[in-house]
């Protein structure tokens, strides 16, 4: 069975801008590993806000807490891709706060790759079907349990979708 449809390059896909704030906004929302990496501070004292952090001192952060966090994300837990279509309150990019894959030294190496999945699948379907949820809901998907990856529920069979028919032209 061939597809009826032609997908857009990699480049083309990418420029959707729509397409890369769903994508982006996916990332955001599920988290592949909520353990926390730590590092080590520098051999100087690290002032954070009221703190000082003495030199050689183990330090981590999890992704969840910070694209979970209400003063960087506005209501973190809703679904919204628009988010990335518009300035932050400090008038920035919130790309700089999306660290789905990592940051720095610690950045996956597949960061590219896997954004280049994600956009080419989601193509896919979008061009190639109409698809609807099927016995899920947002408890399916909500973390509830932290085992070095985020788990939800224990009865949770994940996303079921169906196809409800093809897309007839584009």
């Amino acid at each position: 069975m061939g597809i009826s449809y032609k997908i857009p390059t990699l480049t083309q896909l990418e420029s959707i801008t729509f397409l890369s704030a769903v994508v982006k906004e996916g990332l955001r929302m599920h988290e592949r590993i909520v353990a926390r990496l730590s590092r080590v501070t520098p051999s100087e004292n690290l002032k954070y806000k009221k703190w000082a952090i003495p030199p050689g001192t183990p330090i981590s952060t999890s992704s969840v807490f910070i694209h979970r966090n209400p003063d960087i994300f506005l209501d973190p837990l809703e679904f919204k891709p628009e988010r990335w279509l518009e300035k932050n309150s400090k008038g920035g990019s919130l790309d700089h706060y999306l660290v789905a894959f990592g940051k720095g030294t610690r950045n996956c190496v597949g960061l590219n790759l896997g954004s280049a999945e994600v956009h080419i699948t989601l193509a896919h379907i979008a061009m190639g079907f109409e698809v609807e949820l099927f016995y899920t809901d947002i408890s399916d998907v909500r973390m509830v349990r932290d085992w070095y990856v985020p788990q939800p529920k224990l009865e949770s069979v994940g996303v079921q979708a169906r196809v409800v028919g093809k897309v007839k032209s584009i």
